[in-house]
């Protein structure tokens, strides 16, 4: 490990993207430097399953594997909420970059 702690911050990702692209052995985005073979081969079975609930068994053993062993404190969750009303014509949500930034609405009359 290059650093002794590393803060960072993910936006929304699929199960199967945060799983494999932060956590992966060797991935280039694993700042944790988690790296569990037998994790792997749970993600690998997880992308080889067609049935959706027993992909989800290997996903949820996958993330309690991590719960109880990973390199990740994983301090806050950010929860996004929007809203509008019925005679809103256009809106525009932008989900990319801090919180002060994240609720961008733009209304246009005309749209």
């Amino acid at each position: 490990m290059i650093e002794p702690f590393v803060m960072t911050c993910w936006n929304e990702r699929t199960t199967d993207q945060f799983l494999n692209e932060i956590y992966r052995g060797g991935g280039s985005w694993n700042e944790s430097f988690w790296n569990v073979p037998e994790f792997d081969a749970l993600l690998d079975a997880a992308r080889a399953e067609m049935d959706f609930d027993k992909r989800n068994e290997y996903y949820q053993e996958a993330q309690t594997m991590l719960h109880m062993d990973g390199g990740t404190i994983q301090v806050w969750f950010v929860h996004r909420r929007f809203a509008s009303r019925i005679y809103l014509k256009s809106a525009c949500f932008s989900l990319i970059g801090t919180t002060s930034q994240n609720q961008q609405i733009v209304n246009d009359p005309a749209l």
